[in-house]
């Protein structure tokens, strides 16, 4: 039918609209690499001068002279400027940037490694012709790589926002403010913003999205929200709400990655309840972890996902060396989610994986993994000083953990302390669940058991307030005498200022 109608068409504007068509199906059957040969061409014939890319050596190269276009044209501008560029007239521009968006779109969920070349492509013909309708997605998109290669998070958000005003005020359109507004909610916001933000981005976007019939990227939205949802805490019966809903809207809108998304934070979401065969396990009467690895392992953000929700779950149950032996899957698949929130949960459990592997590595293993917890580490401080919500927390618990193996008790006390209070404070029931956990782990390492059980108590009953109905059993029993709360107990070590105090009396 296609070949047909091309055939037939008169001009290069009667095709576009077929290779469009082309690219969303090619996109739904996972065929990226037809969808991208069917994109470039495109261009060649609107009279782009796409580069040649054959292998990751060309792709890098054609990614380096376009940032060095990107450079000159915003040599004398500000990203604020971008909204007052003026606008296309050139039918052929207008088709151009609207066909790299749509690539970039495929990149972001399937391709990852063309999105940097197709984001500033797209941004670059907006800054050389003026803007279009469709320049809103390719400076969302450029401000994701401006986070992902130069760690520039706020001129990423500033081009986020230049991106969602210029579509609201100068190019109205609801179906193309639902693409900028699932670039902008999966990939920017949360670096600024608590991503309580990106739930309420998700709900507007689904809400959007289907008025104007668009259901993949309603699909989008509605995976986003089960992503977010678990991120920060949501109860894990309304997780799992979230991810039955992506399921019926997949099977119901013929999307199976919608229902592929969702379903590794589903089975987490079901080994945490205790309702699969082991706790570390996705295995259930009616799910196989084997045949979702074999249907999915050509996907990288499936699989992204599968790898990190395991190595979660081993994590959770204290199966370090089974975080370890995980842990090349995980590093193989997550850099097809590289500023997805997830992003950081993998940089947060792998600085406290190794931690806890550190004391019992062989030196060869070390040497390869010091590098490796240095990253993680330095990701956690930068995300902080963006978004101390997020992110301080996380950052202050690897803190309390790096002290404890380097015998800093003081430290170490005081780092668990503050990452639980600011874990309570901005609404993260799960790792103020975790820190409590670690610390009382600590006070058992020390012999100060007394301490130790009220912050396992304290960790069993944020644990119960999260759903968390597996973890909670397997904390250790309230055994020990009740020698006052958590909160008095840092609250003595603070005014004495005496490291050996809360380990002699006892």
């Amino acid at each position: 039918m296609y070949s047909f109608i091309l055939e037939n068409a008169k001009t290069i504007f009667d095709k576009v609209p077929v290779y469009h068509i082309q690219l969303r199906q090619k996109a739904s059957e996972y065929k990226s690499q037809e969808a991208f040969e069917i994109g470039f061409q495109t261009l060649q014939e609107l009279g782009v001068d796409v580069p040649i890319v054959s292998d990751s050596r060309t792709l890098k190269k054609a990614f380096i002279q376009q940032m060095k276009k990107f450079k000159e044209f915003m040599k004398e501008r500000k990203i604020t400027d971008l909204f007052n560029l003026p606008e296309v007239k050139n039918q052929k521009i207008i088709e151009a940037i609207a066909i790299v968006t749509n690539l970039g779109d495929i990149a972001i969920a399937m391709k990852p490694e063309m999105l940097p070349l197709v984001s500033v492509l797209g941004t670059n013909l907006s800054l050389l012709y003026g803007n279009t309708k469709f320049s809103p997605i390719s400076y969302v998109m450029m401000g994701v790589i401006l986070n992902l290669f130069f760690k520039d998070y706020q001129a990423g958000y500033e081009l986020g926002q230049v991106a969602l005003k210029l579509n609201q005020l100068k190019f109205p359109s609801d179906l193309i403010y639902g693409k900028v507004l699932a670039f902008y909610g999966w990939n920017i916001n949360h670096w600024i913003y608590h991503t309580n933000e990106d739930l309420e981005i998700s709900k507007q976007g689904d809400e959007i999205t289907m008025k104007n019939s668009d259901f993949v990227y309603a699909s989008y939205f509605q995976i986003m929200f089960v992503k977010v949802a678990f991120y920060c805490a949501a109860d894990l019966e309304e997780v799992s709400h979230y991810a039955k809903k992506c399921f019926e809207f997949g099977e119901k809108y013929k999307i199976p990655f919608t229902t592929s998304m969702a379903i590794p934070t589903y089975q987490t979401v079901l080994a945490l309840q205790g309702e699969t065969k082991k706790p570390t396990s996705f295995e259930t009467d009616s799910y196989g972890e084997e045949e979702y690895i074999k249907k999915h392992k050509d996907y990288g953000q499936p699989m992204a996902y599968h790898y990190l929700r395991k190595f979660q779950l081993h994590y959770l149950f204290g199966e370090y060396g089974k975080c370890w032996n995980i842990l090349p899957k995980v590093e193989k698949y997550f850099p097809n989610i590289p500023q997805h929130i997830a992003f950081s949960e993998f940089h947060f459990f792998n600085a406290l994986t190794l931690l806890a592997l550190f004391p019992i590595l062989i030196e060869e293993d070390r040497k390869v993994s010091q590098p490796k917890l240095d990253r993680s580490f330095q990701y956690l401080k930068l995300w902080s000083e963006h978004c101390k919500p997020n992110f301080l927390h996380k950052l202050y618990l690897v803190e309390a953990e790096k002290a404890k193996i380097e015998n800093k008790e003081n430290e170490a006390i005081r780092f668990y302390n503050l990452s639980i209070e600011s874990a309570i404070h901005y609404s993260y029931t799960q790792n103020a669940a975790l820190a409590n956990e670690l610390a009382g782990m600590f006070f058992i390492s020390k012999g100060v058991y007394p301490i130790a059980s009220q912050y396992f108590q304290e960790a069993e009953y944020l644990y119960k307030t999260w759903g968390q109905r597996q973890k909670h059993r397997m904390l250790p029993k309230n055994q020990y005498s009740n020698v006052g709360s958590r909160r008095n107990v840092y609250k003595i070590w603070k005014r004495e200022q005496n490291n050996l105090y809360i380990f002699t009396n006892h």
